[in-house]
């Protein structure tokens, strides 16, 4: 489009044309799309790098180790974990500190997001938090509109984490009934070349044998709309807050990741899925002239 377009008493907006009367396959991203479990990963992943960093670095304060995560990780959402911490381990050699490997500093960074979500499954049991808070609004009532519209096997999930704790999480949430066994995971690849959401979509293209202009995605990250768009599928990015503390100070925040899915080559954009009914219908449509 020569400008994004909002449609009228609904909170969607259009930012290019796309052609979505053939699709067949829908796959949804977990964390930040569907579910709100891990709402304040950043703030974790500043506080875990930043510790390593000054305590690794001489003469290096915990101001400075703060500044240069939140650098880095805004540079970097999007790539894997271990990715992500193979730069740690690199600024810490750059700077002549002693550090520790790549792989121990993601496993710091996961038990404390494992950790997290935890403490909210148990405040659930206590109802401290109700389960809707934990969800993406809308999500319920989008997948009930998908998966009546495409049948019990068109819809997957993606997730870059390991498949035990996404099958838990999609059971507390309710959604099991809506993806089965369809739940593609990968969290366990370190290779450099690896990105875990390429190569889940390259997996349900081959499995499904699937043509361009039959997969739709919805997701809150590059990756998936990124590798989805390449092979000729609807993207659907979602505009969630990442709830982190650093978002007043200009940092994570919702423009940003506008930015970073309109370039990834989002076809619409949503900041929930509120208008479940008028998105399905939008984004079964041809919107290639508007």
């Amino acid at each position: 489009m020569r400008k994004a377009i909002k449609i009228r008493g609904t909170n969607i907006e259009i930012i290019r044309p796309f052609d979505g009367r053939n699709i067949t396959t829908v796959l949804f991203d977990f964390d930040g799309t569907l579910s709100r479990e891990r709402d304040g990963w950043v703030n974790l992943m500043v506080a875990t790098n930043s510790a390593a960093l000054a305590q690794a670095v001489p003469n290096i304060s915990v101001k400075e180790a703060v500044e240069w995560v939140i650098n880095d990780i805004e540079q970097t959402v999007g790539i894997p974990t271990y990715q992500q911490m193979e730069r740690l381990a690199e600024e810490i050699e750059r700077r002549r500190g002693k550090g520790f490997s790549p792989q121990r500093y993601k496993d710091v960074y996961n038990d404390a997001l494992v950790a997290m979500v935890k403490s909210r499954h148990q405040k659930l049991k206590t109802r401290e938090l109700e389960l809707e808070e934990l969800r993406v609004p809308g999500a319920s009532e989008l997948l009930t509109e998908l998966y009546s519209k495409f049948g019990e096997n068109a819809l997957f999930l993606a997730s870059g984490t390991d498949i035990q704790p996404v099958q838990e999480s999609v059971k507390l949430l309710g959604y099991d009934k809506f993806f089965g066994d369809r739940i593609i995971a990968s969290g366990s690849t370190n290779n450099d070349e690896d990105c875990a959401k390429q190569l889940i979509i390259e997996k349900l293209i081959t499995e499904k044998s699937l043509q361009p202009g039959q997969l739709l995605c919805f997701g809150d990250g590059v990756p998936e709309i990124e590798y989805t768009n390449q092979f000729g599928g609807a993207c659907v990015g979602v505009l969630t807050s990442d709830k982190s503390h650093y978002e007043s100070r200009g940092h994570f925040t919702i423009e940003q990741k506008r930015e970073r899915l309109i370039k990834a080559g989002a076809h619409i954009l949503v900041p929930d899925f509120r208008c479940a009914s008028k998105l399905v219908a939008i984004v079964c449509s041809n919107i290639l002239e508007m």
